[in-house]
């Protein structure tokens, strides 16, 4: 079996190395720290087993991970991220992933995540069980947005606004025109009902320092 392991900060990847290594001993243990890295990785080794952060140093993984199940439709996938699980574990899930679970987990419930994947089961939290299973279950406040009716690249918008940066920067960072992100902020407000730019500034900051990330 290969297990490929991907992140970009060099302490993540040495302690997911370790929990890896403790649940399939008899791995060959692979490392990426950038998606293009990864895709070739995985396919050069048909990697059967793969943890992967969300947000690596190039871009998000999401379509990652739908490349790797389109292309690779027997490997096991577990995303271990400090973004928002409200947010980001259903997409993740739709995407193809097997599993979520944080990076501030304990080692314990990280090993139990990976041995979970590893045996073909999903691991999420019951949380996300609750909120993927009753729409709606989760309360709603400032720093727990509904942000399910966002697209995964308005959901990018959202995140880097959240970061403070303004408009021509986000535009910079996604390599996309200044004009489609001042759609993609229109069709956020619409869809979080935010009346203003100023609004949707302080609604995107308030989830971002309240741990949406």
């Amino acid at each position: 079996m290969t297990a490929l392991i991907v992140d970009d900060h060099p302490t993540t990847r040495d302690g997911l190395r370790q929990m890896v290594a403790d649940v399939l001993p008899s791995a060959d243990l692979l490392e990426a720290e950038e998606v293009e890295q990864a895709w070739a990785l995985a396919s050069e080794h048909r990697a059967e087993f793969i943890t992967m952060d969300i947000r690596l140093r190039d871009r998000e993984s999401l379509e990652l991970i739908s490349r790797l199940r389109r292309e690779l439709p027997k490997a096991k996938i577990l995303v271990v991220s400090m973004c928002d699980e409200l947010a980001y574990a259903p997409r993740v899930i739709k995407a193809g992933a097997n599993g979520f679970v944080g990076k501030d987990a304990s080692r314990e419930e990280t090993i139990a995540a990976i041995r979970r994947v590893a045996d073909g089961r999903m691991h999420l939290s019951p949380d996300i069980v609750e909120k993927m299973i009753l729409p709606g279950a989760i309360s709603r406040t400032n720093n727990s947005l509904d942000l399910e009716s966002l697209t995964d690249r308005e959901l990018e918008v959202f995140r880097l606004i959240g970061q403070g940066l303004p408009p021509r920067r986000v535009a910079t960072k996604l390599a996309i025109a200044a004009r489609t992100v001042e759609a993609h902020k229109d069709n956020i407000k619409r869809k979080l009902g935010l009346a203003n730019a100023a609004e949707l500034a302080r609604r995107a900051v308030l989830w971002f320092e309240g741990g949406g990330r």
